[in-house]
């Protein structure tokens, strides 16, 4: 039975997961009227003649996206293993809760280091919305180990 709902859940985020390898996750304006961007954890400048330049390479933020979608895609992957599922599920969300914090870290730095000013945007809420999506597939996976002991139980 491979489509329970924490199934769905850990399908979802690694789809999200792979698309904050394509989208910028973080916009910053500039006094000067540049643009800066995060996209898979570099930071790129688009000048006002549109063209795009890469400024820094963040190492630590590609790991991490990439830590998520394997341990989402091997999570998903052991439907009939609950325990084990269990383990990487809550591996999984701490490696979320890693990327929220070093994406924030991310963030304050650029602000100050180039003078850059913040634009929030509905792209940087993609790390909680996985983090609450994960958090959803470890509460089915624990019902579904309750529901399981119980019917164990009873034979």
């Amino acid at each position: 039975m491979i489509m329970r709902f924490q199934s769905f859940c850990l399908a979802l985020v690694a789809l999200i997961a792979i698309l904050l390898c394509f989208i910028p996750v973080a916009q910053f304006q500039m006094s000067d009227g540049n643009m800066l961007f995060i996209r898979f954890g570099d930071v790129y400048r688009i000048s006002t003649a549109e063209t795009e330049q890469l400024i820094e390479q963040g190492l630590l933020l590609k790991v991490d996206i990439l830590i998520i979608i394997i341990f989402s895609i091997i999570s998903f992957g052991l439907f009939k293993k609950r325990k084990i599922q269990l383990s990487f599920s809550i591996a999984l969300l701490s490696a979320i809760l890693i990327l929220i914090v070093i994406l924030f870290y991310q963030i304050s730095r650029i602000s100050q280091f180039y003078t850059a000013q913040f634009k929030p945007g509905f792209e940087i809420l993609l790390p909680v919305i996985i983090a609450i999506l994960v958090i959803l597939a470890i509460r089915g996976i624990r019902k579904d180990e309750k529901l399981l002991s119980s019917y164990n139980r009873l034979r």
